[in-house]
């Protein structure tokens, strides 16, 4: 049974948001809570699957990802099945970081993270080599103006 998350769930999902690996003893100091209530509070939030899972935020450059771009493009929809052909497709691409679908525009948007242009230039030729896409533009970013922020979940 799924029940709305209360202003303590949703400042513990903000907190895990920004950093999933915090102490529960942390969290609990933070909400002003014991880390049991914090604990139950988890488990309860990953079972009614507020919480998905968590993924670690590596540093691109640190390993030598200094390059990020973008590709975009038109897709031809004809049905849903295709989508899995699609997915299955851009996830053999190395490179890809993000792929976004507009159904309604039928536009693709791809992030891409290489370690040099020529890496760049070879996931976005991969890219357009598919034969169902039509990849209109392909652009290098210099820098990241807003980092993802995740939900806003609090005013």
């Amino acid at each position: 049974m799924y029940r709305t998350p209360d202003k303590i769930d949703l400042k513990i999902l903000q907190l895990m948001q920004y950093n999933a690996s915090l102490p529960q003893q942390e969290i609990a100091t933070m909400v002003s809570r014991t880390p049991g209530a914090i604990s139950n509070r988890l488990q309860r939030l990953k079972q009614d699957k507020y919480i998905l899972g968590s993924k670690v935020m590596l540093n691109g450059p640190l390993l030598g990802f200094s390059v990020y771009g973008f590709a975009e493009g038109k897709i031809d929809i004809s049905s849903t099945d295709f989508l899995a052909t699609l997915r299955e497709d851009l996830s053999a691409i190395k490179g890809i970081t993000e792929c976004l679908l507009f159904h309604h525009y039928q536009r693709l948007n791809f992030k891409i993270a290489a370690r040099n242009v020529a890496g760049f230039n070879e996931t976005v030729a991969k890219i357009k080599a598919l034969p169902y896409l039509n990849i209109e533009v392909s652009e290098l970013y210099n820098e990241v103006l807003i980092p993802e922020r995740g939900l806003q979940l609090l005013p």
